[in-house]
């Protein structure tokens, strides 16, 4: 076929190949996704609540029963203290 290759021996050849990209594919595929994690965990922090929603969530887990109106008052108090 190839001055002296087989059939066989083409099919080996393109298999090495083939084996040889996919590697590649994978190596690549691996690092881009850890750079795109690493970006992610990298990024600015998102905005903090305002203080408005942070009372309101806090009023709305004391009633739905999450925290006590102890836990209700300390945590108020620690809000209404960053003011």
């Amino acid at each position: 076929m190839f001055q002296g290759f087989a059939g066989w021996h083409l099919i080996i050849v393109i298999g090495v190949l083939l084996l040889i990209v996919g590697i590649a594919a994978i190596i690549i595929y691996v690092v881009t996704r850890s750079r795109a994690v690493t970006d992610q965990t990298t990024s600015p922090q998102a905005m903090p609540q305002s203080i408005e929603s942070r009372l309101a969530e806090l009023e709305s887990l004391r009633t739905r029963g999450v925290i006590s109106d102890d836990e209700y008052a300390r945590q108020r108090r620690v809000i209404l203290g960053e003011i």
